[in-house]
């Protein structure tokens, strides 16, 4: 019988933030996880087609969810 170790790769990714087109804007969100406390922390920004900052806002609700939900969530109370 062999014994295989299992090895951990890490690959760190170069994200570079995009402008939007004229006279359009972005928004950016990010979701975080807090196990221990039970909640999900959301974020977001909204920057314009020059990259300057138009607005942003933070919240958090009870409960855990997946990366895709906590972000979509915040989406819809945008």
């Amino acid at each position: 019988m062999r014994n295989q170790a299992t090895q951990t790769v890490m690959v760190q990714q170069q994200i570079q933030w995009h402008k939007p087109s004229f006279c359009w804007f972005k928004c950016n969100v990010d979701a975080g996880f807090h196990n221990v406390h039970g909640k999900t922390s959301m974020g977001w920004c909204i920057r314009d087609h020059d990259g300057r900052f138009v607005v942003a806002g933070t919240s958090w609700k009870y409960g855990n969810c997946s990366i895709i939900e906590g972000e979509v969530w915040l989406y819809l109370m945008l």
